[in-house]
């Protein structure tokens, strides 16, 4: 038997980053309404790095109050 040989894998050449002025060029108020505590901070994570200041709910009750 011949070894095989293994084909690698391509790769974008270049990963965007995401961009915190993204928030300035589109100014929104966002509630994020989660009730999945991991889930809540990986959403709100992204949205601090695009520059926004997001309120959090936990649950569709609380989100009628924020």
């Amino acid at each position: 038997m011949t070894p095989t040989k293994l084909k690698q894998i391509n790769q974008p050449a270049s990963r965007k980053e995401l961009d915190s002025s993204f928030a300035q060029s589109y100014p929104y108020k966002i509630l994020v309404v989660e009730d999945n505590v991991i889930n809540a901070k990986v959403l709100v994570t992204i949205l601090k790095r695009l520059g926004y200041e997001p309120e959090v709910a936990c649950n569709g009750e609380e989100c009628l109050t924020v």
